[in-house]
């Protein structure tokens, strides 16, 4: 089994994934909680320096806005898919398209939060640029980067050996029972966002870790993604 630390960073949960040779961090969380993350490595007995990658799943304010100053104290590489390197190095405040009508009315809102700069970071140089399947044994840690597009167009996900995977937010779950994926409500290209569950249901993931709830089953996934292929037909 993956040995790994989930760490809640304001409204974004991080992954501190321990191989035999390092660790990898996927994704950074919330501006302003990086004393959470060094605290809980210290606790754990793991140095910031011991920390050889930072993956960044997709570039929402959520989950870069600690990258700075979580990328200054470990003094490591950041990985982005190379869509979405310009917005990490602009500090570009992006949010996704609505799935739904509940969606688009939030996103109304979060325009203003935009411009208001509530949604804000600091920019971050990209030091290892994603097209394509990345091998992460350099980095200590058995698995891969593989690009999963739909909640944005440049989001990438780390699916390790074990059946394993670190998704960002390619699935979703309610925060109340039954904790059940439900296709995300926000989400760039939502065809691509399924064959992108097509894709870990293809590659024998069985444990699939999110940044907004809890650990799904290949199972779950599977009668989700069908739940919705079935919906594409019917409607």
């Amino acid at each position: 089994m993956t040995d790994f630390i989930c760490i809640q960073m304001g409204t974004c949960a991080v992954f501190v994934i321990r191989g035999k040779g390092g660790y990898i961090l996927v994704d950074a969380g919330n501006r302003g909680r990086e004393g959470k993350l060094f605290r809980t490595l210290e606790k754990n007995g793991v140095s910031p320096e011991e920390i050889s990658l930072i993956v960044v799943t997709h570039v929402h304010y959520d989950h870069v806005g600690a990258l700075a100053a979580v990328q200054e104290r470990c003094d490591c590489p950041v990985a982005v898919h190379k869509k979405e390197r310009s917005i990490l190095e602009s500090g570009l405040s992006v949010l996704p398209a609505g799935t739904n009508l509940f969606a688009d009315t939030v996103l109304h809102m979060g325009d203003r939060l935009v411009e208001l700069g509530v949604f804000g970071f600091k920019s971050v140089k990209a030091d290892v640029i994603v097209d394509g399947e990345m091998d992460l044994s350099p980095y200590g840690v058995a698995g891969s980067i593989v690009p999963t597009p739909g909640h944005t167009l440049g989001s990438i996900s780390v699916l390790l050996h074990d059946h394993t995977a670190f998704v960002g937010d390619t699935v979703m779950t309610f925060p109340f029972p039954p904790d059940w994926p439900i296709f995300p409500p926000f989400a760039d290209d939502p065809e691509a966002l399924l064959d992108t569950w097509e894709l870990l249901l293809g590659r024998d993931v069985r444990r699939i870790h999110q940044a907004h709830g809890r650990e799904i089953s290949d199972d779950q996934l599977r009668r989700a993604y069908e739940k919705q292929r079935m919906k594409q037909r019917t409607g």
